[in-house]
């Protein structure tokens, strides 16, 4: 290999790059940061940081076809909404708060979609901490995909 760096000014051997005489610019600095920043974004705990925002984001499309289901016209759809604004953030306004008590979030469906990933990224929570709230927040995903089907086989027997 050395002979091969030496014969032929190659700066790659054996998958890796041989950082001698290479200058250290603006692109490997930016690469440097954005690497960094990549390797920070999900903690400690990338794994269960991740099942929890697909829980949430499966939740959150269940609400969404909740109320686009029990809702026919666009119009009052979106004026619905708008109202529900604070019921689905509650729990976002509640936990930038830490004076307000935080079991008042936890009243809140959407809090089991938050807190779990606020404790897993802030608090580098592990799965001991956050299973509970996960398990709440598996079981209200049941029950909503249960209450749509049920409103979809009420509907469909409707429309027969």
């Amino acid at each position: 290999l050395h002979s091969a760096l030496i014969d032929y000014s190659v700066d790659v051997a054996q998958g890796w790059r041989s950082p001698v005489g290479r200058k250290r610019g603006s692109r490997y600095w930016i690469s440097r940061g954005f690497n960094s920043i990549l390797n920070r974004a999900f903690g400690n705990q990338p794994f269960l940081l991740s099942g929890v925002l697909v829980l949430s984001a499966v939740m959150a499309a269940a609400i969404g076809v909740l109320l686009g289901a029990l809702f026919k016209d666009i119009n009052t759809l979106f004026a619905v909404i708008k109202a529900m604004g604070l019921l689905l953030y509650a729990p976002l306004f509640i936990y930038m708060f830490p004076v307000i008590p935080q079991w008042i979030g936890r009243i809140f469906p959407t809090y089991y979609m938050v807190g779990p990933l606020m404790e897993i990224s802030q608090n580098d929570a592990s799965w001991s901490q956050v299973s509970t709230d996960i398990f709440i927040l598996v079981g209200l995903i049941v029950l909503l995909v249960a209450f749509l089907g049920w409103f979809a086989r009420r509907e469909s027997g409707r429309s027969a």
